[in-house]
C-alpha cells in the first residue's frame, strides 16, 4: 500500500470522527435551540396577549363599549386557538393534565365575561326604553295637565280641596317623583330604590285609573288610558332592568376570579414547559461531551501514528535539500522506495539535474533578450488601444446618463453652492416655462415668488450644513407669472475630496393632484351633509302629509267660513312652500337619484334665467355652440342649478349689468379639465358675471352647506349645485377676481341615447267610484289623515302599520272573498318590511290587484320610476286630496 493511501485512510477515519461529532453536536444542539426559540416565541407572544386581554378587559369595564368587548373575546379565542394548535396532539402526562386545566380555566373566564357582557347590553337597551317610556308618560300628563286648564276632567270636590282641584297636577307630581326614584336607584342601585319605584308606579296606574272613571269625555279617558298604560310598561322593564343588574354584579365579581385562575393555570403551565425543556438540553449536553472526549482520544492516536510515518522520511529529504540550497548541484538524495516520499526522493535528483541544465541556458537567453522587448512594445500598444477603447465606453455611458436627465419625467435641476442654477432638463421646462438657455446660470429666486423664498432658502442652507437629503413643499411661480405648487426631494453633491458643491433636486409640479383631492373633499363633505339631510326631508314630508291632508279635508267643507277658508288656503300655499323646501334638502340625500330625462340645454337655461330675472335691471347674454348636444338630467334640478347661480350672478351686480351664459361640446374632457373622465364626451356651461368677485379666501368655502357671505342668505345654494351637479356625474369649477368678476362652469355628460324611464302620465283629477283600499304606513298621523281623506272620497279603507300586517289583512280580505281593488304601501318601513318586499309577496298571491307606492322621498328611484318595480302609480308626501283622488282614478281606470 503506498504512503498515500496510508496516510488518506488515517485522514478519512479521523475526518469522520469529527464529522459525526459535528453532526451530532449540531443536531442536538439545533433541536434544543430550535425548541427553545419556539417556546420563547410561543410564550412571549402568549403572555403578550393575555396582558394585552387583562387591559382590554380593564377598558371594557371603563367605556362598557361593544367594541372593547368584541376585541376581548377575539384575544380570548385566539389564545384558545394557540394552545390547541400546538399542543392539541400532546400524549397523557403531566403536560396534557396542565394544557387540559389552562383551556378549562380559559372557557371559564370566556363564559363569566360573555354572561357580564350580555347583562350590560341588555341594560343599556332597557335603559334606553325606560327613557322613552318616561318622557312618553311625562308628555302623556302634560297634554292632561293641558287639558285640565281648558275644562277637562275634575276631582269631587269632596274628595279634593279646592287648592288643588285637578287630580292631573297630583298625577304629574307622581310621575315626577318617580323620575326622581329612577335617578336614585341608578346612583345606588340600592333595594329601597326599587321598592319605592315599584310604589310610585302602582301609585300612578291608581291615580290614572281614578281619573279615567271620572274623566268626562272620550279624550280625556283616552289620555288617562295611555299613561295607566305607558306605566305599567316602563315598571315591567325597570324590574327586568334591575333583575339584569343583579346578574352583572355577579358575573362582574367571577370574572376577575376566573381570570385569576386562568393566570395562575397559565403560570403553571409555562413553568412546567420550560422545565422540560431545561432536563432535554441537560441530557443532550451529556451525550455531546461523551461523544467529544472518545473523538478527541482518538483523534490523538491518529496523530502519533502518522507523525512516526511521516517524520523519518521527511528528515532526510529536508537534508538533501539543504545541501542544494548552499550550492550543491551535483548532490543526490538518498530517499528510496515505492510509495510517494521515494517518488519524492526521484523528483529532487530530476529538479537538481534541470537547474544545471538552467544555468547553461541562461546565457543562450541573453542574446534573445532584444526579441523580448519587442514582445512588451507590442503589448504596450495593445493595452494603448484596450484604454481607447475605455475612454469611448465612458463617453457613451455618459451620454446615456444625459439622455436619462433630459428625458425625465420629473423635473432635475442642479443647483451649485450660490444657488444658481447649473443643469435644466426638459421636464423643467414644460413644469417651469424657461428653456435651458434662460435658466443656465439664472439665480433659483428666478421660480420663487416672495413669499417662498426666505423658507426655501433656509432649507437650502441646511441641506448644505448636513448633508443629508431633504424633501419639501413650497410654491413657485413660472414663466408667465402662474403660482404653482411643487414636491421638491434634494440631495447634496459633493466632489472626490468629499466637499459638497451643490445640490441636485427632483421636481414634481403637484398643482392639479392637489385641487383634484380638494375637489374629492368637498364631496365628502356634501355626502356627510346628505346623510342628515335626507332624514330630515323624509320625516317633514309625513308631518307636511298629515298638514296638508287635514286642510285639502278642511276645504272639502262647504260649512267652512269664508274667513276660515281664507286662511285655510293660506296655509296650504305655505305648507305647499315648505314641500318646496324639503324637495331641495332631498337633492343632499345619499341615494336620492335625480329622475333624468334626455334635455335640451338652450330652452332649459333660457326659460330658467329669465324667469328669475324677471323684473330685474340685470339681462343674460346667450351663447349657444351650433350641434349642441343633448345631456340627461333631472330638468328641475337643473334648473335649479341654473337658477341660483344666475341669482348669485346677479346680486354680485347690484347695479345691474349683463350676465354671460354660454354652451359648448367637449369632445378632448382631458385638455379642458383634468378632474373629467377622458372616456366621455361632455357639454359645458359658462356662467360669468361682471360683479365684486370671490374673495381668495371664500372661494374654498362657497360650496359648504350654510357657509354663505350675505347677510339674509341660507347657505344652501351653491352646496345644492354641487350635490345636483355630483349625482349627473358631472363637475364644478369657479375662477373668480376680486373686483373684476366670477365664472362658473359646469361639465355634464353628453349623452344621445333615448330616455330610460318613461314619464309620468298626468290626469286630471275627478270623481272616482267607491272602492275597497288598504293602506300600510307606519305614521299613525299619515294613517289618519290618508283614510279620512279616502273616506271624503267616498271609499272603504282598512289600514296597516307594516308589511307583516298588510300582508295578513289581504289574505283575510281574499279568503273573505271582499279583496281590496287598491293598495296603497309606504316605500319605507323603519325596522319592518317595507313597499317593495312587501309587494313581492303581494304578486305571489294576486299577481293583478292594482299597487300604488307612497314615499317622503319624492326623489327616490322607486317614486320616479314606479313602473320599473311593478307598483301601478306613485304618490309623492305631502299629497292632497285632489292628487290622491287624481291617482286613484287612474290607477283603477275611473277618473271622469
Amino acid at each position: 500500500m503506498s504512503f498515500r493511501a496510508k496516510l488518506a485512510i488515517a485522514f478519512s477515519s479521523l475526518l469522520f470522527l469529527i464529522i459525526v461529532l459535528a453532526l451530532t453536536n449540531w443536531w442536538g444542539v439545533d433541536r434544543v435551540l430550535s425548541k427553545q426559540d419556539q417556546l420563547f416565541s410561543f410564550t412571549t407572544r402568549l403572555e403578550r396577549q393575555f396582558n394585552q386581554m387583562v387591559h382590554d378587559e380593564q377598558l371594557f369595564r371603563r367605556m362598557e363599549t361593544l367594541e372593547q368587548s368584541r376585541v376581548v373575546r377575539d384575544t380570548i379565542g385566539s389564545i384558545r386557538a394557540q394552545l390547541e394548535a400546538r399542543y392539541g396532539t400532546v400524549p397523557a402526562g403531566e403536560q396534557q393534565a396542565a394544557i387540559t386545566s389552562l383551556l378549562a380555566a380559559l372557557t371559564n373566564y370566556k363564559e363569566h365575561f360573555t354572561e357580564f357582557n350580555r347583562s350590560l347590553v341588555a341594560m343599556e337597551a332597557m335603559k334606553s326604553r325606560m327613557l322613552k317610556e318616561s318622557e312618553r308618560l311625562f308628555a302623556y300628563t302634560e297634554n292632561l295637565v293641558e287639558a285640565g286648564k281648558r275644562g277637562g276632567a275634575r276631582l269631587d270636590p269632596e274628595d279634593v280641596p279646592v287648592s288643588d282641584s285637578s287630580i292631573a297636577k297630583r298625577l304629574q307630581f307622581t310621575i315626577g317623583s318617580l323620575l326622581l326614584a329612577e335617578k336614585d336607584y341608578f346612583l345606588s342601585y340600592s333595594g329601597e330604590a326599587v321598592e319605592r319605584v315599584q310604589g310610585l308606579a302602582t301609585t300612578i296606574i291608581a291615580q290614572a285609573g281614578v281619573m279615567e272613571n271620572r274623566a268626562s269625555n272620550n279624550t280625556e279617558k283616552l289620555q288617562a288610558f295611555r299613561i295607566s298604560r305607558a306605566t305599567g310598561v316602563y315598571l315591567d322593564i325597570f324590574l327586568r332592568f334591575v333583575d339584569e343588574q343583579e346578574k352583572a354584579s355577579e358575573a362582574a365579581r367571577l370574572v376577575p376570579v376566573s381570570l385569576g385562575e386562568f393566570s395562575s393555570s397559565l403560570s403553571r403551565f409555562l413553568d412546567l414547559s420550560r422545565r422540560q425543556t431545561e432536563e432535554q438540553l441537560s441530557f443532550l449536553r451529556l451525550v455531546s461531551a461523551i461523544i467529544s472526549v472518545v473523538a478527541v482520544l482518538v483523534g490523538i492516536a491518529a496523530v502519533i501514528t502518522l507523525s512516526n510515518l511521516i517524520s523519518r522520511p521527511v528528515n532526510a529529504l529536508r537534508m538533501s535539500a539543504q545541501q542544494i540550497v548552499d550550492g550543491n548541484l551535483d548532490t543526490s538524495v538518498s530517499v528510496t522506495g515505492d510509495d510517494d516520499l521515494g517518488k519524492l526522493g526521484h523528483l529532487f535528483n530530476e529538479m537538481t539535474a534541470r537547474l544545471r541544465g538552467s544555468f547553461r541556458h541562461i546565457e543562450n537567453y541573453r542574446d534573445h533578450l532584444e526579441e523580448l522587448v519587442d514582445r512588451r512594445t507590442a503589448n504596450l500598444e495593445r493595452e494603448i488601444a484596450e484604454h481607447r477603447d475605455t475612454e469611448e465606453a465612458l463617453r457613451a455611458s455618459s451620454e446615456r446618463l444625459m439622455n436619462i436627465v433630459s428625458q425625465s419625467p420629473l423635473g432635475i435641476v442642479i443647483f451649485d453652492r450660490d444657488f444658481v442654477i447649473r443643469e435644466w432638463n426638459h421636464s423643467c421646462e414644460k413644469i417651469f416655462g424657461f428653456n435651458r438657455d434662460e435658466a443656465i446660470g439664472a439665480p433659483a429666486r428666478m421660480i420663487l415668488p416672495d413669499s417662498a423664498k426666505a423658507e426655501v432658502e433656509a432649507v437650502f442652507s441646511t441641506l448644505l450644513e448636513s448633508r443629508r437629503s431633504t424633501r419639501n413643499q413650497n410654491d413657485n411661480i413660472t414663466k408667465s407669472g402662474r403660482i404653482i405648487t411643487c414636491n421638491w426631494y434634494n440631495t447634496p453633491l459633493t466632489n472626490v475630496a468629499d466637499e459638497t458643491v451643490g445640490m441636485l433636486c427632483l421636481v414634481d409640479d403637484i398643482t392639479d393632484k392637489l385641487r383634484l383631492e380638494q375637489e374629492a373633499l368637498k364631496v365628502k363633505k356634501l355626502e356627510s351633509t346628505g346623510v342628515l339631510a335626507g332624514g330630515i326631508a323624509h320625516d317633514f314630508n309625513n308631518i307636511l302629509t298629515a298638514i296638508l291632508g287635514n286642510i285639502s279635508l278642511s276645504l272639502l267643507d262647504v260649512k267652512v267660513p269664508q274667513k276660515t277658508r281664507l286662511l285655510l288656503s293660506a296655509a296650504k300655499k305655505a305648507t305647499i312652500r315648505a314641500q318646496a323646501l324639503t324637495q331641495q334638502l332631498l337633492t343632499f340625500a345619499k341615494g336620492g337619484e335625480p329622475v333624468k330625462e334626455q334635455t335640451s340645454l338652450k330652452e332649459l337655461i333660457r326659460d330658467s334665467a329669465e324667469f328669475v330675472l324677471h323684473g330685474s335691471t340685470t339681462t343674460c347674454r346667450y351663447h349657444f355652440a351650433e350641434g349642441l348636444w343633448m345631456v340627461r338630467a333631472d330638468r328641475g334640478q337643473l334648473s335649479q342649478v341654473i337658477q341660483n347661480l344666475v341669482i348669485n350672478a346677479s346680486q354680485a351686480m347690484p347695479g345691474g349689468g349683463i350676465i354671460d351664459l354660454s354652451c359648448e361640446n367637449v369632445a378632448d374632457p382631458s385638455a379642458a379639465d383634468p378632474a373629467l373622465d377622458p372616456l366621455r364626451s361632455y357639454v359645458k356651461i359658462s356662467i360669468s358675471d361682471t360683479g365684486v368677485g370671490i374673495p381668495a379666501t371664500v372661494v374654498e368655502k362657497i360650496f359648504d352647506p350654510y357657509f354663505s357671505t350675505k347677510r339674509e342668505g341660507s347657505g344652501l345654494g351653491l352646496a345644492i349645485t354641487l350635490s345636483i351637479i355630483n349625482k349627473h356625474d358631472g363637475h364644478v369649477t369657479v375662477t373668480s377676481i376680486p373686483g373684476v368678476g366670477s365664472v362658473f362652469t359646469l361639465f355634464l355628460p353628453a349623452d344621445t341615447s333615448p330616455a330610460a324611464c318613461s314619464e309620468k302620465s298626468r290626469f286630471l283629477a275627478g270623481e272616482t267610484q267607491p272602492a275597497r283600499i288598504l293602506l300600510m304606513d307606519d305614521d299613525e298621523m299619515i294613517l289618519n289623515v290618508t283614510t279620512s281623506m279616502l273616506e271624503a272620497l267616498g271609499h272603504q279603507v282598512e289600514c296597516a302599520r307594516d308589511g307583516d300586517e298588510c300582508l295578513a289583512r289581504f289574505r283575510q280580505a281574499i279568503a273573505n272573498g271582499s279583496p281590496p281593488d287598491l293598495i296603497i304601501l309606504d316605500l319605507t318601513i323603519p325596522g319592518g318590511k317595507g313597499g317593495e318586499e312587501t309587494l313581492r309577496e303581494i304578486r305571489g298571491i294576486d299577481p293583478s290587484v292594482k299597487v300604488v307606492v307612497s314615499s317622503g322621498y319624492s326623489n327616490d328611484p322607486v317614486i320616479a320610476c314606479y313602473d320599473r318595480y311593478g307598483f301601478s302609480a306613485a304618490l309623492s308626501k305631502p299629497y292632497v286630496v285632489e292628487e290622491l283622488a287624481r291617482v286613484i282614478g287612474k290607477t283603477l281606470g275611473t277618473a271622469s
